[in-house]
């Protein structure tokens, strides 16, 4: 089982941001992945400006909305069913 969570590192100890539902004592193996905070005020500039710095991305956006604007759409469900 695999259950991505958010947490807080705090004096040593990472604190998680929501309740875990495992019983008490299952053994567990922690992958971190800091997450690099930019200022409020930047946020969505920011985000913007590193996403359209990922190779190719700009072109992906472009076809995603030419197949948007003519209803190439996949259902999520059927996506995979075997899920």
């Amino acid at each position: 089982m695999t259950i991505t969570l958010q947490a807080i590192y705090e004096q040593g100890t990472l604190r998680l941001m929501q309740p875990l539902d495992l019983p008490e004592g299952t053994p567990v193996q922690v992958i971190i992945t800091a997450n690099d905070f930019i200022q409020e005020e930047d946020s969505e500039e920011t985000a913007t400006q590193e996403l359209l710095a990922i190779p190719g991305f700009s072109g992906a956006l472009e076809e995603a909305e030419r197949d948007i604007a003519e209803d190439k759409l996949t259902d999520w469900r059927d996506v995979r069913k075997d899920v």
